[in-house]
């Protein structure tokens, strides 16, 4: 046995002499450690503290220790890759240091876990890690995830809970409440649904909409598991969707509940209920906070404003893990001196004390500021405590606790609300505006409340009488929503008087807005609403000249007038086909030996002319064949007519209107460039546009800074605005507000729908006697009664001035102007000249024809026609025909007569030396 000792220390005794050229031991009494951290994560910062002030504590209160402590740190970035986590542990290797404090990435830690190991280095973490399987030198003093999930579950179950919505962020937390989900097969009674959260940045996820999902489909329990920093964020968004009320519980899973500021919850009698393992007011953590105060200020440091509730999880189990360390330390001194060696990457050498440390590490026991400190064989931490923690009136309250001995838990119920004080004053702050708060017009002196009248107002007193208190109306000076200063940050109009104690309740037209809900509480919302776009209505515009063809497209017209021309060619071929159309010219004489056709190409066009008009014609068709061209046309006609007829009267009455722009999309169009668009320049509306990165809505932006005289200091300048500027001016504002405007001013209209989506919520401070989750619930309660649109509807078409544009109409049929039917009359004179055009150019042809005949001058024959023609006398006229006699040939008039003889009569029978013009 002796022997085999001598030779192993033989053996150590030749290895150390061959690293020699490598190993550095440190001075004798110093123990370098390593830490990885993560420079962007929030909580690193104080991962940070908690690492220096337990090495700071070891080193001064070691007592009869005979080495100490020194931290040497490496600071990581988020994006950086592995690559460059592996050359920040080699730079540690080459310090000698005796372990590594591993970082809170999944990705490099388990780099760094592969890379200690091959050096025998010991690794302590304090991640989350679900892994059964662990590294030989690793330790990790967070509790599995597999443990905590079965605590999670026992807790749930001995709520009694039988329908819950899990609310899960990644996979990450599914593996959290395994357990949990598990529940339906120990009871099939247990209905549980699960809900993802999105995966967005906290600072701009919306809960809301999944929230009222979740509300609309009656779920009343809900285990939260999230980053701690997004459970405020739910609760926030919860708040606001009227869920942070009685019937509402939350189980939070998450360990560092105790740090968030819950104080906007404490009133709200929604049970919100959750687990830690550091128990920030126990006298242990008071003491070493204070500890780290006064060490900082020995050596010299800024004064550590560092409260309880300010401690994580995650920096109490990196102090004890420094703790941990160090004792483990202390028991490997004893039956072997510790010696610290440097260690390159590049070699085979390994640190030989690591195992062993790491099982001392492994034997180690003592209570830290998380509870007993315990780890089993595979360095897993075993016997520590949950606290089972309940949000109340006066703070988070321990009502159980968790061990994997056991659990010691009362039912999770809802807290009980201490009694309201009767008679409650409670000073609310608002601004004028038409119609949420006026004065009352009045001829005598009034006082108080008295004063005012509006929708906010009737919103007061429903909640002055549900919860029993008194208010006080003050208008706020300022006149706006607030807005904090650029440089000192400070609020100004109402939100300015919550914060800074004037004012209780802030009641207005206040939006809520992200910004600021971070600085003041909100209701949820009494009326939605969000951004639109008011404009002058559509213009008139003038009728048409031509409107009486607007019962037909141009198409229609085109086939109408081919449809004639067709059947009028079809109807002149056909009758030259059919025998039945051609008939003698003088039905009384017998011995004709000519036929005629009475459907020439002019007389079958008038015929589909006069069908059309509904006039007819004096030609009728004979044959069969015309007869069905006839009988089909005129059904045509009939049809077309009437539906002309139908559709006339109704295009000569209706009001063609036209507005330039449709949506708010259409401002930013080419064509409406003269058309400007502004806005009030101090409120939420602005906030939209100057944050939207969504086009056009940022374009709209640039384009209403870069114009002048856009900007309005209140909306009823910009409806001013809108009216005075003939349709080259629009105003955005919000949807209420617009509504109420519109139905006042009849030249006004909406255009188009909503930018977005928000609604008015009332502001609560933090000092206020009644809480804005019972408000929240009271305004449920109303919009459930209607009793919010009820007041709606009175202040804004109700008794107070509303109009009904429509009914200022004229009433009856409205007669026609000449405007409407003017093209008529266009059409009649166009016909009429072209008429006289025609029987002009006749008249001149006719005189052409006889003056060459009878050998006159075309003027003499011109001028002696317009003579006859301006008579107007008689209805008859001589037939000029040449009459001849015997050698000679001359022409001779024979006068038309109704008698046939005279009308018939040959040439050379007519009344030679008389002219019938004198």
């Amino acid at each position: 046995m002796r022997g085999g000792m001598a030779a192993r220390l033989l053996w150590l005794y030749a290895i150390g002499l061959q690293a020699s050229s490598v190993w550095t031991a440190h001075e004798y009494g110093e123990v370098s450690i390593g830490a990885l951290l993560t420079m962007t994560e929030p909580e690193q910062s104080l991962v940070e503290v908690a690492l220096k002030q337990a090495v700071l504590a070891v080193n001064t209160n070691g007592g009869n220790r005979s080495t100490s402590l020194s931290l040497q740190l490496e600071r990581l970035l988020v994006e950086e890759d592995t690559f460059v986590a592996s050359k920040r542990v080699c730079r540690l290797f080459g310090l000698g240091v005796v372990a590594i404090f591993g970082p809170h990435s999944e990705t490099m830690a388990s780099h760094v876990l592969s890379m200690c190991d091959h050096k025998s280095v010991p690794v302590l973490e304090t991640r989350w890690n679900y892994g059964a399987r662990r590294e030989p030198l690793s330790i990790n003093l967070h509790p599995h995830p597999g443990t905590l999930s079965k605590a999670l579950s026992d807790i749930i179950r001995s709520s009694g809970w039988q329908s819950f919505t899990v609310i899960y962020e990644d996979n990450q937390s599914l593996m959290n409440v395994q357990e949990v989900l598990k529940l339906t097969l120990v009871d099939d009674s247990i209905k549980i649904n699960l809900q993802q959260l999105p995966v967005k940045d906290y600072r701009t996820a919306d809960y809301r909409h999944i929230l009222r999902r979740m509300r609309d489909e009656g779920e009343v329990n809900f285990v939260v598991d999230c980053r701690t920093d997004k459970v405020l964020k739910f609760l926030k968004d919860a708040q606001m969707v009227g869920m942070i009320i009685k019937k509402y519980s939350y189980f939070i899973t998450s360990l560092d509940l105790q740090t968030l500021r819950l104080d906007d919850f404490r009133y709200s009698g929604s049970n919100i209920t959750g687990v830690r393992l550091l128990d920030p007011l126990s006298p242990h953590v008071g003491r070493t906070l204070v500890e780290w105060q006064r060490l900082e200020l020995e050596r010299g440091g800024p004064r550590l404003e560092l409260s309880n509730r300010q401690l994580t999880t995650g920096a109490a189990l990196t102090y004890d893990a420094v703790t941990l360390l160090a004792h483990a330390i202390d028991e490997l001194q004893g039956p072997l001196p510790l010696e610290t060696v440097s260690l390159d990457c590049g070699s085979d050498a390994i640190w030989p004390h690591g195992e062993s440390l790491i099982n001392y590490m492994k034997l180690v026991k003592f209570d830290g500021l998380t509870g007993p400190v315990e780890f089993d064989t595979d360095g897993l931490r075993k016997s520590f405590s949950l606290d089972v923690i309940q949000l109340q009136e006066q703070d988070l309250v321990k009502i159980g606790s968790w061990s994997s001995a056991g659990s010691e838990m009362v039912p999770i119920k809802l807290p009980e609300l201490q009694t309201a004080q009767p008679n409650r004053t409670i000073v609310v702050t608002t601004v004028m505006k038409k119609p949420y708060t006026m004065l009352k017009p009045s001829s005598t002196l009034r006082r108080g409340n008295d004063r005012f009248e509006g929708i906010c107002v009737d919103l007061m007193d429903k909640l002055a009488e549900a919860h029993n208190f008194n208010y006080t109306l003050i208008v706020n000076r300022a006149g706006t929503a607030g807005k904090p200063d650029p440089v000192t940050g400070r609020w100004n109009g109402m939100i300015g008087d919550l914060l800074e104690n004037r004012a209780h309740l802030a009641v207005a037209d206040l939006t809520i807005t992200g910004s600021r809900g971070k600085a003041i509480n909100f209701t949820t919302q009494w009326m939605s609403l969000g951004i639109s776009l008011v404009y002058t209505k559509p213009m008139k515009q003038p009728p048409s000249l031509f409107s009486f063809l607007s019962p037909f497209s141009l198409e229609v017209w085109a086939y109408m007038g081919m449809a004639m021309f067709g059947v009028s060619f079809l109807m002149f071929v056909l009758a030259r086909f059919s025998p039945f159309e051609w008939s003698a010219p003088h039905p009384c004489h017998t011995d004709q030996s000519t036929l005629t056709n009475k459907f020439g190409v002019r007389n079958s066009f008038w015929f589909s002319c006069g069908s059309v008009m509904q006039q007819g014609s004096d030609i009728l068709p004979q044959a069969m064949s015309t007869r069905m061209i006839a009988g089909i046309w005129w059904g045509f006609t009939l049809i077309m007519i009437s539906s002309y007829t139908a559709n006339l009267a109704a295009f000569l009455t209706i009001e063609t209107r036209y507005s330039p722009i449709e949506s708010a999309d259409d401002l930013v169009k080419p064509r409406n460039k003269d058309i400007k668009y502004g806005l009030f320049a101090g409120g939420s509306t602005a906030d939209f546009f100057r944050k939207s990165k969504v086009h056009p809505y940022n374009k709209m932006w640039d384009v209403m800074n870069k114009t002048k005289g856009v900007f309005r200091s209140d909306d009823e300048e910009g409806i001013e605005a809108v009216i005075k500027s003939n349709g080259k001016y629009a105003y955005f504002m919000e949807s209420s507000s617009l509504e109420y405007y519109v139905a006042r001013r009849c030249s006004l209209t909406q255009v188009g729908g909503l930018l977005d989506n928000k609604g008015y919520g009332i502001g609560v401070a933090d000092h206020s006697p009644v809480q804005a989750s019972e408000l929240s619930e009271t305004i449920i309660k109303l919009q459930e009664e209607g009793m919010l649109a009820q007041l709606k509807n009175r202040w804004w078409k109700g008794e107070t001035g509303g109009v009904n544009c429509d009914a200022k109409k004229k009433k009856g049929v409205k007669p026609l102007s000449l405007k409407n039917v003017g093209g008529v009359f266009v059409c009649l004179i166009f016909g009429l000249s072209v008429a006289t055009l025609v029987t002009a150019v006749e008249f001149l042809l006719e005189a052409y024809r006889n003056s060459r005949d009878e050998g006159v001058p075309f003027a003499a024959e011109v001028v002696r026609e317009l003579r006859f023609v301006f008579r107007f006398r008689g209805n008859t006229k001589p037939v000029k025909r040449p009459v001849t006699s015997a050698g000679e040939a001359e022409d001779v008039f024979i006068p038309f007569s109704t008698d046939s003889s005279l009308q018939y009569a040959p040439a050379g029978f007519g009344f030679p030396g008389r002219d019938p013009l004198t």
